[in-house]
C-alpha cells in the first residue's frame, strides 16, 4: 500500500526520516513559559531559514520537544547547532532583557551543550528485521 505525501524527496532522494529532540535550558532555568510564543516564532524562524521541517513542538519551563525532519545530506549535530544558534539569536534580539535575568553573562546563553535525540518510525524494529530477513 502506497501513501502519498508520506515521502520527502531531496532531488533523487527520498526519505521518512523524522527526529524526536529535546533542547534543555542551560542551568535548566525556567525561563521558557514567560516567552513561550517567542520560542515557537524563534524555531518557526529557523524553520523558514532552512531546510529543517519542524512537525511537531511543544515546551515545558526548561526544554522543548520537537519533532523534525530534514535532508539526510545534514547530519544529526549540524541541525541541532542550526535550532539552538538560530534560536538564540532570535531570542536575544526580541527578548533581551527577560533572558538576562536568567543568564547574567555577558555571552548570551540560552540552551544547554546536551541534548536528547531519538528517531520515530511509522513501523516497528521486529517489523523492519522480519522485512529484511524474509527477503529474496
Amino acid at each position: 500500500m502506497k501513501i502519498k505525501g508520506v515521502y520527502e524527496h531531496y532531488g533523487h532522494k527520498k526519505t521518512r526520516l523524522r527526529y524526536h529532540i529535546i533542547l534543555v535550558t542551560k542551568y535548566r532555568r525556567k525561563c521558557l513559559n514567560d516567552i513561550k510564543d517567542g520560542v515557537f516564532e524563534s524555531f518557526k524562524h529557523v524553520e523558514e531559514k532552512s531546510k529543517i521541517k519542524i512537525h511537531y513542538m511543544n515546551l515545558d519551563k526548561d526544554h522543548i520537544h520537537l519533532m523534525i525532519s530534514f535532508p539526510p545530506d545534514y547530519s544529526l549535530s549540524q541541525v541541532i547547532n542550526r535550532l539552538k544558534q538560530g534560536t538564540l539569536n532570535y531570542l536575544y534580539m526580541h527578548y533581551n532583557d527577560h533572558l538576562r535575568k536568567y543568564y547574567w553573562s555577558n555571552k548570551r546563553k540560552l540552551w544547554s551543550d546536551s541534548f536528547f535525540a531519538s528517531t520515530v518510525g511509522m513501523i516497528s524494529e521486529s517489523k523492519v528485521h522480519d522485512y529484511i530477513k524474509n527477503q529474496g
